[in-house]
């Protein structure tokens, strides 16, 4: 029955909308950096002489190779960064 539930108190219903206010300026944060945890995979004639060799055409998730590393972008959490990896024969 529709009159099992209590009447809220303005306090009740103001502390939900403190809640649902802050859960959405999280959601607006994770939006905004999705982009940050995508790989566009992009390949570039670019090989990094550095983890720190970014330039502002470099995008995340950029990619190179030579016959001995990979190289791909990555955001480290604080900023966009070159990683490697070795390539080995198997």
């Amino acid at each position: 029955m529709i009159n099992d539930y209590p009447t809220p108190s303005i306090e009740n219903i103001l502390d939900f909308c403190t809640f649902v206010k802050q859960e959405r300026v999280t959601d607006l944060q994770d939006w905004d950096n999705l982009p940050k945890r995508l790989v566009s995979g992009r390949k570039v004639d670019k090989i990094p002489t550095s983890s720190s060799d970014v330039t502002s055409e470099d995008r995340l998730g950029d990619i190179n190779y030579t016959a001995s590393f990979l190289y791909i972008l990555v955001y480290d959490g604080t900023n966009n960064v070159w990683r490697r990896v070795s390539i080995g024969a198997f």
